[in-house]
């Protein structure tokens, strides 16, 4: 089947007519739905054709798609800060870019080939695997749509019973088995399934939703798609604020439903794919073992891929950044442009992945990229590396500059130096009592094995002969490492010791393609061998497998207590009640953030208090009324003198506090604070109880 550029015009006019059609006349959800559908699919595949022309079908559509999706962030986030993202802005996005794709087809038309395996006894046995597994799939994921709560959790584990962990190995064993036996891309599917599971937890667990900063970027992200921007402009966010909301419009679906299942969609779909290219372009690795390989990314607990936030976002991104370079030194079956739309839109996600992701980029430019002499491409590569390692620190120091930020305020967090988590942690002295001291061993010493293996690979890449080759990823593992270190040492910054930790982190995402050819190597001996320890190796890694699973997800058990609980329909209640019965009144609420998220989901960010939000909400600021919400959870705090200072610092005339019934010393601050308050009122049959303080009436 070829399409030729004229099949490619008359197309996308009909399919971006009925999109238009639609978005401004129609507005018909399920034609909606068919419609963006139809748009990614299609324009994905052309996009792809048009960088990655060598490539088969399936890896055109991802790649494209991956490629579409950045440039939705880039064109998203420019329309934002030069004008705002209005109907308009969305419908200019769809029209634009796919109007050029068609010019590459006059001369490379899309040659679409379908190869039907032929029918055998070992077609028949992958068949009754890959049913196996989709039974399985549908009973897990009908039990965690069943076991879904809108109470509040601090763990899904609570709820979720230990059989279903049974379920999840059996159904990692089945796809090892098929995939040690399968060549065909096509499987390939069923690894974006799998990923989708294990990403999935929260979403189907935490109906009312998970976290705390969610419901932050959702209140932003609904104030774009209402009102096309709001003040002042974040320096970034955007470009998954854009992307939320252009898809959000598109398919006519809330913000909510994107925000929620965008990290772990995008992330089942983009990492199995190229990781999977990623080794098939290089060292000719089997594609049995490639199959286990992409698989063998789960063991790596994978937390930042389980619910959307900017910086996870960005996150998966850089790793698709880094596994796509893989391809591009070593094979050069494609330019380096889309590495570079890819690096951009990152930054406009999220600087502090953004910044070393075009710094790899025009790395991977100098060392590969560019035909110049060696003695300048040498000094050329040392004069980049050297600005690289300061590059962090020095855009930290401008950014306070520019911006002239009052830190005086600030509560300086301390900087932890996370080098010590490279050190073995009771490598030879944890006594393996029961299963937990195993989980908590693997989990403590994950940082070590990630370096043990990523040599093993590096040993693989020396046996090959091509270090020249992966050079780029172990310079950039130390130009993060040393940006780590000068940042601790001599920025001072607020939030200091997060930003710290996610550059630490980001260090160690170079390091991937030294671990997966490590993987490799070991799958490559035993996988492609007919023993006994080929049927060991496979249970031990299915069952890494299943406690990564377990540890991406917070937990309460015997070496940890998640104290963070889930927003719940109680928590609606609270808000729903003091916005309905003292809105008349000039209040602040003390109130732990899951109450504060509620508030923000539903009303916005509705009062201030000067620089004080009305509602106490952790932030960074010295003495904040969310401190002032601590004490009063405390038994022998004085809370008349809290409640005074609360309303010297806000001017408020009413201090509302509100005790939530899931924390453990709630039955003693109860009767505390009913003598206490003025007035005090029960919600939800005792889940949460309502104080009202009034200053100088109970002096």
């Amino acid at each position: 089947m070829k399409i030729n550029w004229k099949t490619y015009y008359i197309s996308c006019v009909v399919l971006l007519l009925a999109l238009i059609f639609n978005f401004f006349y129609l507005q018909n959800q399920i034609l909606s739905i068919v419609i963006g559908i139809l748009y990614f699919l299609f324009f994905g595949l052309f996009f792809g054709h048009l960088f990655f022309r060598k490539y088969n079908i399936l890896s055109k559509l991802i790649f494209g798609i991956i490629l579409l999706v950045s440039y939705i962030m880039i064109f998203g986030s420019i329309f934002y800060y030069l004008w705002g993202i209005y109907n308009i802005s969305i419908i200019i996005i769809c029209v634009f870019a796919p109007l050029f794709l068609g010019f590459s087809l006059i001369h490379h038309p899309l040659k679409i080939k379908f190869n039907i395996e032929k029918p055998t006894y070992l077609l028949f046995f992958k068949i009754i695997l890959a049913i196996i597994y989709l039974i399985l799939f549908y009973l897990q994921i009908k039990y965690l749509y069943l076991k879904g709560t809108s109470d509040s959790i601090n763990t899904p584990w609570k709820i979720i019973s230990s059989n279903f962990f049974i379920l999840y190995l059996v159904g990692t064993l089945v796809l090892f088995l098929l995939f040690s036996i399968s060549k065909q891309k096509f499987f390939l599917i069923f690894a974006s399934i799998h990923y989708f599971l294990s990403f999935s937890i929260i979403l189907f667990i935490y109906k009312l939703g998970f976290g705390y900063d969610p419901y932050l970027h959702q209140a932003s992200e609904k104030m774009i798609f209402n009102y096309g921007t709001f003040l002042p402009k974040p320096f970034y966010y955007i470009g998954q604020y854009s992307l939320v909301v252009f898809l959000s419009k598109i398919f006519m679906l809330s913000i909510q439903f994107f925000d929620k299942i965008l990290l772990p969609l995008l992330s089942s779909i983009f990492l199995p794919i190229v990781v999977f290219q990623s080794l098939k372009d290089n060292l000719n690795i089997n594609k049995k073992v490639i199959f286990c390989c992409v698989l063998i990314f789960l063991i790596i607990p994978f937390s930042n891929f389980t619910y959307t936030t900017p910086q996870a976002l960005a996150n998966l991104l850089t790793i698709v950044l880094i596994f796509l370079s893989i391809s591009y030194v070593n094979r050069k079956l494609f330019s380096i442009i889309p590495l570079f739309i890819i690096a951009i839109s990152i930054c406009f996600i999220h600087p502090i992945s953004g910044l070393p992701a075009l710094i790899f980029v025009f790395l991977l430019l100098i060392l590969y990229g560019l035909k110049i002499y060696t003695l300048i491409r040498f000094i050329l590569g040392i004069l980049a590396y050297c600005l690289s390692c300061v590059a962090l620190p020095v855009s930290f120091w401008i950014y306070n500059y520019l911006n002239k930020l009052d830190f005086s305020k600030i509560e300086q967090l301390s900087s932890v130096n996370l080098l010590k988590t490279l050190i073995p942690q009771n490598l030879f002295y944890t006594r393996f009592v029961n299963i937990f001291d195993f989980i908590y061993f693997y989990f403590n010493n994950i940082n070590f094995f990630i370096i043990l293996i990523s040599i093993l690979g590096l040993l693989f890449v020396l046996y090959y002969k091509r270090l020249k080759k992966y050079f780029i990823y172990i310079a950039m593992f130390s130009i993060l490492l040393i940006n780590y270190l000068l940042v601790i040492q001599f920025i001072k910054f607020p939030f200091l010791s997060v930003f710290a930790t996610r550059i630490f982190d980001l260090s160690f995402y170079f390091l991937l393609p030294f671990f997966i050819l490590g993987m490799a190597s070991i799958f490559k001996t035993f996988i492609l061998n007919k023993n006994i320890l080929k049927f060991f190796i496979v249970v031990f890694f299915s069952s890494l497998i299943t406690i990564s699973f377990y540890l991406s997800y917070p937990r309460s058990d015997k070496y940890e207590n998640f104290k963070g609980y889930s927003v719940s329909s109680a928590h609606y209640k609270i808000v729903d009640y003091i916005e309905n019965n003292f809105e008349k009144s000039n209040y602040v609420v003390l109130a732990d953030q899951s109450v504060g998220a509620a508030l923000i989901d539903n009303y916005g960010f509705k009062k201030y208090f000067a620089s004080e939000f009305y509602y106490s909400l952790p932030t960074n600021i010295r003495g904040n009324i969310y401190s002032d919400f601590i004490q009063m959870t405390k038994e022998e705090s004085h809370k008349l003198q809290i409640v005074k200072n609360v309303t010297e610092k806000t001017g408020a005339t009413l201090v509302i506090f509100v005790l939530n019934n899931y924390w453990d010393y709630t039955d003693k601050l109860l009767e505390e604070h009913k003598k206490l308050a003025y007035r005090w009122i029960e919600i939800d049959a005792g889940k949460a109880y309502i104080f009202q303080y009034v200053p100088n009436i109970r002096d």
